[in-house]
């Protein structure tokens, strides 16, 4: 167990030492410039959330009082016979107690 123990501090400090020697290997393989790019493009998608996102809701332009009143008027539908169907719907009962009539079901 002793030996294990001693093999396992021995890779750890040489594993720190490696890393110790040489630091810049983690940035200088790629360059800065990825670093950079990925800064600058975290700093745009931050940048437009906070113009776009949460200032207007600060300033409550999307408060239900700053929304305009919008009027939405119903579409008038035509049947085939050209009524609206509450036209169409009164013509069918008027027709309908017309024949109950004749038919001798109402007085």
């Amino acid at each position: 167990m002793a030996k294990s123990r001693q093999e396992s501090e021995q890779a750890i400090r040489t594993i720190v030492a490696n890393l110790q020697n040489r630091p810049h290997v983690i940035i200088t393989e790629r360059g800065w410039l990825p670093i950079v790019l990925a800064f600058l493009l975290g700093l745009a998608v931050v940048s437009m959330l906070w113009i776009f996102a949460i200032l207007p809701l600060l300033n409550g332009e999307y408060s239900p009082q700053a929304l305009p009143e919008v009027q939405v008027e119903q579409p008038v539908v035509r049947t085939g016979t050209g009524e609206t169907p509450q036209e169409r719907q009164a013509r069918i009962m008027r027709e309908y107690e017309q024949a109950a009539e004749r038919l001798g079901l109402r007085r």
